[in-house]
Parts: structure tokens; sequence; C-alpha cells
């Protein structure tokens, strides 16, 4: 059993393994990237190149790596009774190091994304907003109301979808 006294990159490795398989991830990743960019081609009659798609695929594993290690944050006084033999709540990894994986998952990204092209860069940017945002939400428990004019617009926004619903559609108000 791995301890918090191994080395770093083992430490990560055993984390990753039980939280966010590599193997797994990179070829849902891979398989979702080749499709969309095979159907994207097909639809403008271009070619996409591999360095693109690899760069495409490298971009979006890391975003879910982001949202595993945002997710860990959030839930981690639950999960600590929940699930004491994982990595997390044993100590063999800590929230600050998790917390700058993420931001050198970010970092790569916005390298990557800016790489890419302007589009592949705004798509990425709303992704990173959209994730940050949720994250504030979760964070907070939807108490900003109480404290934040803004919020509490948001707050009236959503009690207000509530009133277009039509027939059995209903407008989603997860946030």
């Amino acid at each position: 059993m791995i301890t918090a006294s191994a080395p770093l990159p083992t430490r990560v490795w055993a984390y990753l393994l039980e939280r966010f398989p590599p193997v797994a991830y990179t070829v849902l990743v891979g398989l979702f990237a080749a499709s969309a960019f095979s159907l994207a081609a097909r639809q403008a009659g271009t070619v996409v190149g591999l360095e693109d798609m690899s760069k495409s695929a490298a971009v979006v594993l890391l975003v879910f790596l982001h949202l595993r290690l945002m997710d860990e944050h959030k839930d981690h006084e639950a999960d600590e009774k929940a699930y004491p033999e994982r990595c997390l709540s044993r100590g063999v990894v800590t929230l600050p190091l998790l917390f700058r994986l993420g931001v050198i998952a970010v970092v790569i990204e916005a390298l990557l994304a800016f790489s890419l092209s302007s589009a592949a860069a705004i798509a990425w940017s709303a992704c990173l907003i959209f994730t940050l945002l949720m994250r504030l939400m979760k964070y907070q428990n939807l108490d900003l109301a109480q404290t934040s004019s803004t919020a509490q617009t948001f707050m009236r926004y959503r009690e207000g979808l509530g009133s277009l619903s039509v027939g059995k559609w209903r407008p989603t108000t997860w946030y």
C-alpha cells in the first residue's frame, strides 16, 4: 500500500489509477476526438492533421482531469467518511497538491487550445468559465443569494425559468 512518504510521482500515479484511470480516459477521449474530427472533416470536405487531433484530444483529456480534481475538493469531507481507503482520504495526496495539479492542467489546456486556433481558444475559454462557475456555485451551495445582488438576480432568473414550461418540457435549472 502506498503511503504519504512515497515519492511524489508514485503518489500521483496511485491517485490517477484510483480516481482517473489514464488508459480508460485516454482511450475514451481518443475515440471521441477521432469520431468528432472524422465527422467534421467529412462535413467540411477536409482532412484534419494528426497533430491538431492530438492537441484537441489532450485538451479534452485535461478538462476531464481538472473537473475530477475540482470534484475532489467539493466532495472531500463526505468522501473522507464514505471512502477512507482512497488515496486522498489516507493522505497519500492532499488537496493542495491536487489544486496545483489542476492549475498545471489548466495552463497546459490553455497553451494547447491557443496553439490550435482562435476558435479553439474561445471554445476552451467558455468551457473554463463554465467549470469555474460550476465550482463557485457548488462551493457556495447557492448561499451567494444572501450576500450578492448579482446572485439574487441570478436566483430570480432561475426561478422565472420555471414559468417558461411548455407541456412536459421544463427548462433546465440545475444551476
